[in-house]
Formats: structure tokens, sequence, C-alpha cells
């Protein structure tokens, strides 16, 4: 931690504290800036972003690159890789543009006051930041403080912006080549819950009434994803994200710019929170009877609405969910609650939570105890009685009789009729190549495992002119479905992002949720 202090005192050209000054352990903790060639301090060509694949943004990377190569400032070469990062956002995702946009004005402030002051000619800042203005207003004009009429920067503030800036440079560089952080590892087990929850009910023969609730949830759990991220248009997603966002019929920039996660907003009135204490109450639904479940998930639907209006938002689907939580029959609340009453409500929703695994622990005992045999102690080990909720198993007990596909398989059938499809992703298994083959009636199924194409680079060749449609399995390819998916649209082949099991039933209602308007097209 000394160390750590000291090299960070150094970097922002501060005196060392006394305490360093005078102790004899100085000598022994002091250690030089690291060098250029050190993993933590890369050079500025490793911090160079991917470049754009959307064609109209093409030549203004160039043009950035151009003023990159000839700037005379440091603060101008990082205000050029920001913007070029900003240009080239369709390669990245959850990339906070409000702090790059803001970062990249306050290096082109600091450039600007020292041409002044060294009288030199500003021709480059003048040109990035006409670059910037039109990312802003491309961007919506979201709010940053350094483009703001009459800003300026404090002559001792300068090191430490350029600093900030380069270690926002370094950051998004590793962010890019670090696994998920543990936010969004959580948020992409309950996207995967949630779309697994999907996958097990269209199985069932579902009233319309519940169709609609089912999509509702996925919608709302797809929101919660949303307002954690940073988003913008033009912008990538993540593929989960992406396919939940598409089976729920939402936008993916529903409230991109209000819902920003670094927004200053009260926490009792934050969507995003509002967003999970009505899921924690309709997964507590799902499984519990709980006394007063009815009263507190009305009001928290009302709170959600009332956050969603004072964001100026209205929430996708919104007569369907006061459908779902009986507006109709009960008003829901109209405004949202005072901090006061959220914190109440938390404890309450809480303390509920903390009743049901008191209530599964009493019964997981219970049930150990019975199937116990007579005679044993009656004394069980602590990790036999964790309430885990495993799927129950199913005995098959109806005679035999003739296997009936159901409708979507028929369709998907229909359309991919003699036709070549790419399944990439998983391990091939001789059985389920056979059971797609004869389900849908291919003429021909490729499966490339995951771990042979790797990066998706390799998939050029087989995606052949007779590829019907290319089939990513998302669950087990890491990240090499964007590349794979750049592969397919390149070649114009309809490509599914698939999240489910990797059998017929799952692969044909994915495909007809995804591209049957796009395969019925082409087969037409």
């Amino acid at each position: 931690m000394a160390t750590l202090l000291l090299q960070r005192f150094t970097l922002l050209g501060q005196p060392y504290p006394a305490f360093f000054q005078s102790s004899a352990l100085f000598p022994q903790l002091h250690q030089p800036t690291l060098s250029l060639d050190h993993p933590l301090t890369p050079p500025l060509t490793a911090l160079y972003p991917d470049p754009t694949l959307a064609p109209e943004r093409q030549a203004c990377e160039a043009t950035l690159y151009a003023l990159l190569q000839s700037a005379t400032l440091s603060e101008e070469q990082y205000a050029a890789l920001l913007l070029l990062h900003l240009n080239a956002r369709d390669r990245y995702t959850n990339h906070p543009i409000n702090v790059f946009l803001n970062m990249a004005g306050a290096c082109l402030l600091i450039a600007r006051d020292r041409h002044t002051e060294a009288r030199t000619s500003a021709v480059h800042t003048q040109a990035l930041r006409t670059h910037l203005l039109a990312m802003h207003q491309e961007l919506g004009r979201v709010r940053v403080p350094a483009l703001r009429p009459g800003s300026l920067i404090k002559r001792t503030d300068r090191p430490h912006i350029v600093h900030r800036a380069l270690n926002l440079l370094r950051q998004t560089h590793y962010h890019q080549l670090a696994d998920a952080s543990p936010v969004e590892a959580a948020q992409q087990h309950l996207l995967w819950r949630a779309l697994d929850r999907l996958e097990d009910h269209w199985r069932k023969d579902l009233s319309p009434i519940q169709q609609e609730q089912l999509h509702v949830r996925l919608m709302l759990r797809c929101c919660c994803t949303l307002t954690d991220m940073h988003r913008a248009p033009g912008m990538g997603l993540p593929p989960l994200v992406e396919v939940a966002a598409q089976l729920s019929g939402l936008d993916p920039l529903w409230g991109w710019k209000e819902l920003q996660p670094d927004a200053q907003t009260p926490h009792h009135e934050h969507v995003g929170q509002a967003l999970r204490q009505v899921l924690t109450l309709l997964d507590l639904a799902d499984a519990f009877q709980v006394d007063e479940l009815g009263e507190r998930l009305r009001n928290a639907a009302g709170h959600l609405l009332a956050c969603c209006r004072h964001a100026g938002l209205r929430l996708p689907q919104q007569a369907a969910f006061e459908r779902m939580m009986g507006g109709e029959q009960h008003p829901l609340r109209a405004s949202c609650f005072s901090p006061r009453e959220f914190a109440a409500f938390r404890i309450r929703v809480a303390s509920m939570l903390e009743q049901v695994d008191a209530d599964l622990l009493l019964t997981a005992a219970a049930e150990a105890r019975e199937a116990l045999p007579e005679g044993a102690p009656q004394v069980l080990d602590a990790e036999t009685l964790e309430p885990i909720r495993a799927a129950p198993d199913f005995t098959m007990t109806a005679p035999l009789a003739i296997a009936i596909d159901p409708p979507h398989l028929q369709d998907a059938r229909a359309i991919l009729q003699g036709r070549r499809l790419v399944l990439i992703g998983g391990v091939p298994d001789a059985a389920h190549h056979r059971a797609i083959m004869t389900s849908l009636s291919l003429a021909d199924l490729d499966w490339i495992a995951a771990d042979e194409y790797a990066h998706g680079t390799h998939a050029h060749a087989r995606l052949t002119d007779q590829t019907a449609l290319v089939v990513i399995a998302i669950r087990w390819m890491g990240h090499a479905h964007s590349t794979l998916r750049e592969v397919a649209r390149a070649k114009g082949i309809p490509y599914v992002m698939h999240p489910g099991g990797l059998n017929p039933n799952s692969l044909a209602w994915q495909i007809l949720q995804q591209t049957s308007r796009q395969l019925g097209t082409l087969a037409s």
C-alpha cells in the first residue's frame, strides 16, 4: 500500500508526506516509475481501438488516425484515441460514452490553453474539437460538463486530468481482455435463468394470458440488465442481452440516456432498484404462498411505474404489466416511495426472504429425517439442509402413443427442408446430429465444435453459398460469437443467436422467433 501511495504522488507531481520523508522505510519502499514496456503501462499503439465495421463511420476513423499521427501534444493524442473509441463503439459493449466525451473535451481544453501559452498553432486541437462536437450531436447531446461554454481547467488540475484520460484508455483496453465482472456475471446468470424458464414453458399448452405474462417477465429482467449497462446508438450489446431483448420485443435503447448507470438519481427513485424489487417479489410468488405478498407486489409495481414517470419514461409493455399486477381490479400506487418508505419496504422484503429460507430449512430437515432408516441417529449434517430447489423428476406412466411434433417444429421443418444448416458451438454428438437432421429434414448439418473455432476466423470456409442458416450457440461460444456473427452478416446468411439447449424443439423455436420472416422470404 505504501508503494502504491508513493507511485501515485510521483505521477501527480506532489511532494511526499512527511511520514515517508522521515521514515527509515522510505528507501526500501520507493520504486521508480514503471518502464514503458511494462504490462501496466502499455504504449499508445496497444491502446488503439478495433476498427469500426460501420461504413458511415469509416471515413471519420481515417481522419482521426491522421490527426493522431500529426498531434504535437499528448493531450491531443489522448483526445484522438478517446474519439476513435467512440467512433468504433459498434465493436464494444458497456462503453461510458459520457465519460469518454467529457474526458476528450477536458484534454482538448488543456491542449488549447497550452497552445495559447506557448503561442503555437492549435489547428489540430480545433479539428479534434470539431469531431467531438459532431459526435456529441450524433449521440443525442448527452450531458458533458467539458463542453459547456466558458469551461476552463485549472493549471494545477492538468496533470491529474491527463493521468485520468490515460487511465481510462488503459482501463478500456484491459476491460476487453478480462472476463465478465461479478455484476455482469450475476446479470447474465439471471438472464440465462429467465431464458431457461421461457424455454421450459413453451413446451406447455399455455393460455394467451400466461404467454403474455411470461414475455412481460422476460422484458422486466431485460430492462433490469439494461439499466446496469452503458448504452448508446450504434453501440454493441452482449449477445445474451441482444437475444433477450429481441425475444421480449424490447428496444435495447429504451431509456439509454435517462438511465445511464452513473446518472445522479436518488436511490429511492432509481428505476433499476424498483425493477429488482418487483422481480424479487415475482420470483417469491412463483414458489411460495406468503401473506401480504399480493399487496407488496402491487405497491412495488406502482412505485416502478412512478419511477419511470419521474425519469420521463414509459415502461415497455406497460398495459400488459398493469394487467399482470391486477391494476384493473386494484389501482396501483400512484407515487414513488419516500426514502423512509423505500427503506422500510426493502427491510420487509428481506424479512420475507429470511422467513422463506427458514421454512425451507425446516421442511428439508423434516424430509431428511423421514428418509433416515429406523434406528439411525437423528443427527444431520448442516450441508444436507441447504434449501436447494432442483427441477423435479418426471416418470412417464402414460401408454405409448405416436409422437406428434409441436407446431413450431413443423413450421421450422417446412422452411428448412432440404437445406443446409451450420451449427457453431457445443460438442458435436452423433445422436443429437441425427435428431436435428431428421426433425428439420435438413440436407446437410455442419456442426462446428466450440473449441475448433475459438476466434471464429476460420468459419469463412464453412459458410458457403449453399448455407441457408447459421445457428450460434452462445452459451458455449465464449467471446467468439461476435466474429462469427460478422462473418454471417458479411456473407448475407441469416443467423440465430441460440441461448438454449441443442435439442430440435429448442432450436426450432428460436429459429422461428428470430429468422422466420427472413428465411421464409429466401425460401420463396
